[in-house]
């Protein structure tokens, strides 16, 4: 390997590139300049790229320490992890703590039944460590679930307002569980909570691009901006005069926020049941928006030399 000829190789490439999109740009025009930036969007990164904040609660593991690193939140999942052998490249929020993780790329709200791998519409998926309880018996899982809210980044590029992805069961519903007590919603248990990260199973040889609930996928929690309310508090609805959830619309978001969401759940041996967080995933945006933005750059194109005195 030498360093100057990969650097003279990778500069040529850039050159290479800007001219093509010069070119580009300049055939297609206004449109094509869109189109370009569209495409571009579409192969940027989909994982959390930045900690913006984090604090870690109380009752990690024995091995806390191990799990303390925020920056394993980011990038893509373990793809080591297995269905029956969680990933260990996680941060524990520990009990009540918390991690706020934003995107370069926004997290775009996508539409039902337009996207390849993804038909509901699923817009992120986060993965955590939950996992099958093949010693216990078929059926059973182990959960640690944490609620999750979501916001736009203001001028400046810090979070605005925070909204809540509501869950099935709101996290002041939910009732703890134990080794002894399999019949909680956190810890071993047979029920899996929709609307909380760390509560499905990851299998990291699996697809983390498309929808949980695909044939194989990478599996992990999905979250839809639909579910986005007004809250009086972390994880708290703000409800409205009729006792009604408000719910918002959000195109897109920047930020994720995780919070633990039970402060008292687990068992003293294990050291109390937090969430744990391996990576959080934006789905890719509908394939056909990008096929509408080059024929309508062809359609211009076309109608520019049906124009052309040449």
């Amino acid at each position: 390997m030498n360093p100057l000829n990969d650097g003279l190789a990778a500069a040529a490439t850039r050159r290479s590139v800007s001219r093509k999109r010069l070119s580009f740009m300049a055939r297609f025009g206004a449109s094509g300049a869109m189109l370009l930036l569209h495409s571009e969007a579409a192969l940027a990164s989909p994982y959390a790229d930045l900690v913006w904040d984090y604090s870690q609660g109380t009752a990690t593991t024995s091995n806390g320490s191990t799990f303390s690193d925020p920056a394993k939140a980011l990038g893509a999942p373990d793809t080591n992890a297995s269905l029956t052998a969680p990933s260990t490249e996680v941060y524990q929020l520990g009990q009540r703590g918390f991690i706020t993780l934003g995107f370069s790329q926004p997290i775009a709200n996508k539409a039902a039944g337009q996207i390849v791998g993804n038909p509901a519409g699923v817009d992120f998926v986060v993965f955590g460590n939950a996992f099958e309880q093949v010693f216990v018996g078929s059926g059973s899982y182990f959960r640690e679930p944490g609620f999750v809210e979501v916001a736009q980044k203001n001028p400046d590029g810090s979070p605005g307002t925070f909204y809540f992805l509501v869950p099935d069961i709101l996290p002041s519903a939910l009732v703890g569980g134990t080794t002894a007590n399999q019949n909680g919603d956190t810890g071993p248990g047979a029920t899996l909570p929709a609307g909380y990260a760390d509560v499905h199973p990851v299998d990291g040889a699996g697809n983390h691009l498309i929808a949980p609930d695909q044939a194989g996928s990478a599996g992990g929690d999905g979250f839809f901006l639909e579910k986005a309310i007004l809250q009086s508090a972390p994880g708290v609805p703000l409800l409205d005069g009729l006792g009604q959830y408000q719910y918002v619309t959000l195109d897109h978001v920047d930020f994720v926020r995780i919070t633990d969401a039970l402060p008292s759940d687990g068992s003293t041996a294990l050291g109390g049941y937090t969430t744990d967080v391996d990576a959080v995933v934006a789905l890719p945006v509908p394939e056909p928006a990008l096929a509408g933005w080059l024929a309508a750059a062809m359609l211009l194109l076309r109608g520019r030399k049906g124009r052309c005195p040449c």
